[in-house]
């Protein structure tokens, strides 16, 4: 039961606690403000509105967690955990939200992708001014870089075991030409 006391005659008046949750939202002046993307009280399950009326009646003083732990059938502890979780919920329900349309994945790639492009001309750009640095105060990094590579063997060129045999094997075709084309006598 709801107690509303009247100023003017200084005595208390009972109405009767609204069952639906548009009637409470009503009374408490939400339905005006409901957002139609927000998900329905009573389209929760039963067991969470359950919970949840239970520790609202806690938090307003009418029940102790003791009894609030009973009526739900789980422990003291359990219950407390449950009340800060809702209550870090609540909080969190009440941040403001960021104006105007949320991101999208598409904004959001294509923004990064800008970005990464500023980024890649940034560097081009600064590689450039350190070119022009170097040069101005005279460092020579070519023969920087020719000096390390002098100190190094030269590295072998690689050929291929089945191209040395087919030139052994071209070799070999070619003598064996010539020898039937001039046999000895």
């Amino acid at each position: 039961m709801i107690e509303k006391h009247n100023k003017a005659e200084d005595t208390s008046t009972v109405t009767p606690e609204p069952e639906d949750p548009e009637q409470i939202e009503e009374l408490i002046g939400l339905s005006k403000y409901r957002d139609a993307r927000r998900e329905p009280i009573d389209r929760r399950s039963e067991q969470a509105r359950q919970r949840a009326a239970y520790v609202l009646e806690v938090l307003g003083g009418r029940l102790t967690p003791q009894q609030a732990a009973d009526g739900l059938s789980i422990t003291v502890p359990r219950y407390y955990t449950l009340e800060e979780r809702a209550v870090r919920g609540l909080a969190a329900a009440c941040e403001p939200l960021p104006q105007g349309p949320a991101p999208r994945a598409e904004q959001e790639i294509a923004k990064l992708s800008k970005r990464c492009t500023e980024l890649e001309n940034e560097l081009i750009r600064f590689q450039a001014l350190s070119r022009a640095a170097h040069r101005a105060i005279g460092l020579d990094l070519q023969a920087h870089r020719d000096k390390e590579k002098k100190g190094k063997r030269k590295k072998r060129k690689p050929i291929v075991r089945a191209l040395r045999a087919s030139a052994r094997l071209k070799g070999e075709a070619q003598k064996r030409a010539k020898k039937t084309v001039n046999p000895k006598p």
